[in-house]
Order: structure tokens, then C-alpha cells, then sequence
């Protein structure tokens, strides 16, 4: 769901880009945030998991 929400870089997009108002860009923000921290998206578009 939040995969809308960023570049093809993996970068979080721009309110104008999302379509969104500052306190709910904020909010996507902080949750890509969490969501990059708890590994469920990645940081950049080359990382990948290693064995």
C-alpha cells in the first residue's frame, strides 16, 4: 500500500506527487519511516537480501 506513496528510487514522493496535504504527507512520511526500520520496504532500489 505505502509502494504509491514513493519514487522508483524508493523515495518518498513529494506532496504535490502524492496529492496529499502537509500533515498527511507527514504522516506518510513517518510511516514509510517505520516501515523501512521494521525491514518491510527497502531504503534504495539496489538493496537486496543477502543469504
Amino acid at each position: 500500500m505505502l509502494r504509491k506513496f514513493v519514487t522508483a528510487q524508493f523515495k518518498i514522493g513529494s506532496s504535490r506527487r502524492n496529492k496529499l496535504c502537509a500533515k498527511h504527507q507527514r504522516m506518510i512520511a513517518n510511516t514509510v519511516k517505520l516501515a523501512r526500520f521494521m525491514a518491510l520496504m527497502p531504503y534504495t532500489r539496489n538493496q537486496t537480501v543477502r543469504s
